[in-house]
């Protein structure tokens, strides 16, 4: 039953992770993220901390102040080496 859950956890925290960088016009202005990108963010911490309590630190560091480039970075790292996700997202699209 447990692994289910995690399984389903994991499958909804890489569809956020896409959703949030696969629109950066809905969830960045300027550059940063806006209100509506903080609150997918915020999901994807909970369940990250929840999920992998060993990716805290890096997920984390992303903050109000961090850039689309620094999100995009931090995201795709997690997206590639935890879930093992091709990434077709770059800071430059």
């Amino acid at each position: 039953m447990t692994r289910e859950v995690n399984r389903r956890n994991e499958e909804y925290l890489v569809s956020l992770i896409q959703k949030l960088l696969a629109e950066p016009s809905t969830y960045f202005s300027n550059g940063y993220l806006n209100s509506e990108g903080w609150k997918v963010l915020l999901v994807i911490r909970r369940l990250v901390i929840r999920n992998k309590p060993y990716l805290a630190r890096r997920i984390k560091s992303i903050n109000h102040q961090s850039s689309y480039e620094e999100v995009v970075r931090v995201l795709t790292s997690l997206l590639k080496s935890e879930f093992n996700e091709e990434c077709e997202y770059s800071c430059y699209s």
